[in-house]
């Protein structure tokens, strides 16, 4: 990993975990901040795609009269070059904070608006919300999860679909990619942020993310320092629905 991509990690979680704060009134455990990273990366890569969105979090289905515009140019959600027409046909019934985009269930893919954002702090804040806020049952495991509970939760509360018509397939897959993209965030925040005076090595790596250890949730003055270091602490000041 180059260091200008351990960097972005490192600036992501620092937004992360600031944005975790702020919707769930407590810092995150070291597990549960790489956790839902790794679900935002392999959404959209945290972000990186127009609007900001941080987990392809939905706005609204297309309303009937959009379908109809769609339909009768004979638009149908087949690539990014038929996307783009998309968005301009739909362009006057756009709202500032949506985006058109194309997802995919084990019926096809579909058109759906998405949230858009004006920045990685509001878009991390609404993917919280919705991942954690909003998911009991992903809250209450978040902490110690493995890849594959996380899967199974999030895919029990409709998160995400899959492609296959085998719900164990969709969560077996949709769990392999947390794990990919879990380790990557891992090894870029060894080390990060540094513990706090007297608090000894830190918290440990979750290694391979076969069944992590419960831990302690870290205090917000910890996160805090990360998030100063990277120099954004003003950022403090339905399917994916």
């Amino acid at each position: 990993m180059s260091p200008e991509q351990i960097a972005r990690y490192r600036t992501k979680a620092a937004t992360a975990a600031a944005a975790w704060q702020e919707v769930l009134g407590e810092a995150p455990t070291r597990v549960a901040l790489i956790l839902a990273m790794a679900v935002a990366d392999l959404e959209t890569g945290l972000g990186n795609i127009k609007g900001r969105n941080w987990g392809s979090v939905h706005k609204r289905t297309l309303s009937e009269a959009e379908s109809s515009i769609l339909l009768g140019h004979g638009i149908f959600p087949t690539g990014n070059d038929v996307l783009a027409t998309a968005r301009g046909l739909l362009a006057p019934t756009q709202a500032p904070d949506e985006l058109l985009i194309i997802d995919r269930s084990p019926v096809g893919p579909y058109f759906v608006w998405i949230w858009s954002f004006r920045s990685d702090f509001d878009a991390a804040k609404k993917f919280l919300e919705i991942l954690i806020k909003r998911r009991a049952t992903v809250r209450a495991i978040i902490d110690s999860a493995s890849p594959t509970a996380l899967s199974a939760a999030m895919y029990a509360t409709h998160y995400f679909e899959g492609t296959s018509k085998d719900p164990r397939e969709n969560i077996r897959a949709y769990a392999g990619r947390i794990q990919a993209c879990a380790e990557r965030i891992e090894s870029a925040l060894l080390g990060w942020p540094p513990p706090p005076p007297g608090a000894g090595g830190g918290v440990a790596g979750v290694g391979t993310w076969s069944a992590p250890a419960p831990e302690r949730r870290s205090g917000v003055g910890w996160w805090l320092a990360g998030i100063a270091a990277l120099g954004v602490g003003m950022v403090l000041l339905g399917r994916r629905a």
